[in-house]
């Protein structure tokens, strides 16, 4: 039986009509790139929406926490304190380089670490006391107990938009167990955070102080921020550290875990959420530094006791703050200077001392 020729050909024709040519694929491929380059800007804005959301939530748990602590106390806990081996003493405030515990430490049982405090109190026993006192630097695979407290994470307290290289912090020597980051920090003063004459003048006092009474670390009572509550900075947000000697972020360590709104005590720098740290005036100057860094908020001189941070984060736009009534809030870093420093003082009445915009060297705005 002979076949139909026009039979075949049609079928020929289906066939070859089924396939894509090159330029079809082409153009394809072309609509996906452009639905992809449309849709990633959303999906990243998602992303970041999620990370702002979850530190947020951070933030919030730290100041339940010591909203909690004050509760129990009637004070927020010292920013540092060197305590003695037996709990009890514990008031002698810690210079920049010091290397007394955190607030931190004091506020595990309110962050439901209650475990992580307790292993961290025997630890102390096993440190060499110095006159009744114990410095954490001193901490050694040799006292297991305080290794292991000091290795601990706290996630609760981290930002996730603050990833990449985080070396844990060693104060002294690489045989320390390298102490984790966290991203949450205390409001230590409007100006200079170890100056007794900065913390002394209520105008520039923030919630939390390292020289104030004379040579002491405290917490305010919330009575004492006539400013309101809902005014002043009680946690602000930080960038850890990425190096091992970098102090930024120690989570026990007590000078790892505060910002202020100025540096040494005649106030040459003055500084703004996220800074410029490419320009020397804005760089931080944390207690200790040795990041050699081109990162814009990392970029950093050891200050010593001249030290000081502001608060800083990976979010486009500004940094999480928690007020003093306990209420988060997300400040814009083109916030003047002028008001940051009054959210950071407890008792300014709106007013700011003449010094702290005066100096010829103040941080340049972006």
């Amino acid at each position: 039986m002979c076949k139909n020729p026009v039979s075949a050909r049609m079928r020929y024709a289906s066939v070859r009509r089924s396939a894509f040519t090159l330029v079809e694929l082409l153009v394809v491929i072309a609509i996906i790139g452009v639905l992809v380059a449309l849709l990633l800007p959303a999906v990243q804005a998602a992303r970041e929406a999620a990370r702002r959301s979850q530190c947020a939530n951070s933030f919030k748990q730290a100041a339940l926490a010591l909203h909690n602590y004050h509760d129990t106390f009637k004070t927020l806990p010292p920013p540092g304190t060197q305590w003695r081996d037996d709990h009890l003493g514990g008031v002698n405030g810690p210079s920049s380089t010091s290397c007394a515990h955190s607030w931190v430490v004091s506020t595990l049982p309110f962050l439901e670490q209650q475990p992580l405090s307790d292993l961290y109190w025997a630890g102390v026993r096993e440190l060499p006391a110095y006159q009744q006192w114990y410095r954490i630097r001193d901490a050694r695979a040799t006292h297991p107990q305080m290794f292991r407290a000091l290795q601990s994470e706290l996630p609760t307290l981290r930002c996730p938009s603050d990833g990449g290289r985080k070396e844990g912090a060693t104060l002294s020597s690489s045989s320390e167990p390298g102490m984790p980051r966290i991203n949450v920090a205390v409001n230590a003063s409007a100006g200079n955070a170890f100056s007794w004459g900065n913390q002394s003048t209520a105008s520039i006092r923030g919630t939390f102080t390292f020289n104030y009474p004379r040579y002491q670390s405290n917490g305010s009572n919330f009575s004492e921020i006539t400013d309101g509550t809902s005014n002043v900075v009680m946690l602000a947000e930080i960038i850890a550290g990425d190096r091992a000697r970098d102090t930024r972020g120690a989570w026990a360590y007590a000078v790892g875990t505060y910002i202020s709104g100025g540096g040494p005590t005649n106030l040459d720098y003055m500084l703004t959420p996220n800074a410029n740290a490419l320009d020397d005036n804005c760089m931080d100057r944390p207690g200790m530094c040795s990041a050699d860094n081109a990162d814009r908020h990392l970029r950093c001189v050891g200050g010593g006791s001249r030290g000081h941070q502001t608060a800083r984060s990976r979010h486009p736009g500004g940094v999480h703050v928690a007020m003093a009534d306990g209420s988060v809030q997300f400040v814009a870093e083109t916030i003047t200077l002028r008001e940051w420093v009054l959210m950071l003082a407890q008792a300014s009445q709106g007013r700011i001392a003449d010094r702290l915009l005066a100096s010829p060297q103040l941080c340049k705005q972006f």
